[in-house]
């Protein structure tokens, strides 16, 4: 596994618990995101990426989720199971913060919904973010 995974991973399960919790970075939450930088990336790139996954989705929440509504129109997204929806909202800032090719990033949450996810949940992702990455594409031409 590599460590961008190992990276992302932690990600999932960091934000599925404010998700689950319904709470923002509480102290608990912030030592166990020290804890888990310890443990799994001490002084390495990936510290920084985790760290911006996390804080990049819980900054960018609203937009995400209106953009994932837009692509499950069927499915609100408060309601979707936890994992469902940050690995979805993790996936999706990906795409659009940061420079990681996108086919990467959607293989990448894909594995992730089979990790952490139901049975349904690795198609869930793909379909929605290959639908985004679709409008990106048209969009920058």
């Amino acid at each position: 596994m590599s460590i961008r995974h190992k990276a992302r991973s932690a990600a999932v399960q960091v934000l599925s618990s404010i998700t689950w919790r319904n709470t923002v970075l509480t102290d608990d939450v912030q030592k166990t995101m020290e804890n888990i930088k310890e443990e799994f990336f001490p002084q390495t790139r990936e510290n920084e990426f985790f760290e911006s996954l996390v804080f990049g989705v819980i900054k960018n929440r609203t937009a995400i989720d209106e953009l994932i509504q837009g692509y499950a129109p069927k499915f609100k997204v408060e309601n979707l199971s936890a994992i469902d929806r940050v690995i979805m909202e993790m996936g999706m800032y990906e795409l659009i913060h940061t420079t990681t090719p996108a086919p990467i990033v959607i293989n990448e949450c894909v594995d992730l919904g089979k990790e952490f996810g139901d049975d349904g949940t690795p198609k869930f992702v793909n379909g929605v973010l290959s639908a985004h990455f679709r409008t990106m594409e048209k969009e920058n031409g």
